[in-house]
């Protein structure tokens, strides 16, 4: 399993999505672990679970900023 999708799992429809419900905390979440996003490539798993456009920017400044 990849970095990234390691971390995602909580957030992304893994075993324990249902336990961070709303976008914001999963927003939160995605704070929390970005920095230990190993592999890059894949963050695109990590956009498909946002919805809104605003949503998905916010995922990418998030993870610009935790390089």
């Amino acid at each position: 399993v990849t970095g990234v999708q390691t971390c995602a799992l909580p957030i992304s429809g893994g075993p324990h999505h249902e336990d961070i419900p709303f976008d914001d905390e999963q927003l939160k979440a995605l704070k929390m672990m970005a920095p230990h996003i190993v592999d890059l490539q894949n963050t695109g798993l990590i956009y498909k679970i946002f919805s809104f456009d605003s949503e998905k920017q916010k995922v990418g400044e998030i993870l610009s900023s935790s390089r």
